[in-house]
């Protein structure tokens, strides 16, 4: 299953807070519908290394080679959904679940 986190600005990986929550790509897909999906690479990403936050800004999705594939996550490695914020991909998770 893809993994959702959250991450500070920062250079990584002082910038990822907390332990991963596994998705499905259904989920994945829900909370990226009012952000856009950029693939950063097969590495986690530093996010604005040049300015750093105290706060969670950043979602990040990360899909390893033997989850599969889906139509908006392709390739293996780390997405920052942008423009999504952490307590709204967090909120939406939520709602799915209960």
């Amino acid at each position: 299953m893809p993994k959702m986190w959250f991450a500070r600005d920062g250079k990584r990986p002082e910038t990822q807070s907390g332990s991963a929550i596994e998705i499905s790509f259904a989920e994945a897909e829900i909370i990226a519908s009012n952000g856009e999906i950029k693939f950063v690479g097969a590495e986690a990403p530093s996010i604005n290394p040049d300015q750093p936050s105290e706060s969670l800004k950043n979602v990040v999705i990360e899909v390893e080679s033997e989850e599969g594939r889906h139509p908006s996550f392709l390739k293996t490695g780390f997405y920052l959904i942008a423009g999504v914020k952490p307590k709204v991909a967090e909120s939406k998770l939520n709602e799915m679940r209960s």
